[in-house]
């Protein structure tokens, strides 16, 4: 079990769909009496000052935050990426619950390399990777007409 990613204070860039927010956290809530990382966030808006209806989970705020990041990596390159498609999994032990994980994959409208973000990598994995966030749009165009 790991403690919480975010401390209060923290400032996150959240992506969501196509937009993306600054938040503060102002609040956070952690169990340690469960199997489970249960570690949840109540979120401010910097620009409303509007704080989150509920508790947000730590494995949401990590995944839009990890998107937001790899976004803003892949728009540096010059790709056009589409919306995020990805799916939260359970990684068990022994039949234990140890992890809930976000696995995201994003592709570029113009050259179709594509980004993936990960939550909870296994070890020797990364958070975030992919030709997308390696290259720029017109390499990548290059490099698949020279396999091509």
């Amino acid at each position: 079990m790991s403690l919480p990613i975010y401390e209060l204070g923290d400032r996150v860039v959240l992506q969501t769909g196509r937009r993306r927010i600054e938040y503060i956290i102002v609040g956070a809530s952690y169990n340690p009496n469960t199997d489970v990382e249960d570690v949840t966030y109540r979120l401010e808006d910097t620009r409303t000052n509007r704080l989150s209806e509920k508790m947000i989970p730590e494995v949401n705020v990590r995944a839009s935050a990890l998107k937001a990041e790899a976004l803003e990596a892949c728009e540096y390159r010059g790709h056009v990426m589409g919306l995020f498609e990805g799916e939260m999994r359970t990684h068990t032990c022994l039949g234990d619950v140890i992890r809930e994980a976000y696995t995201g994959t994003a592709v570029c409208a113009k050259c179709s390399a594509w980004v993936q973000v990960e939550t909870h990598p296994w070890p020797n994995g990364i958070e975030v990777g992919g030709p997308a966030v390696a290259v720029s749009c017109a390499e990548f165009k290059l490099m698949k007409e020279s396999d091509g």
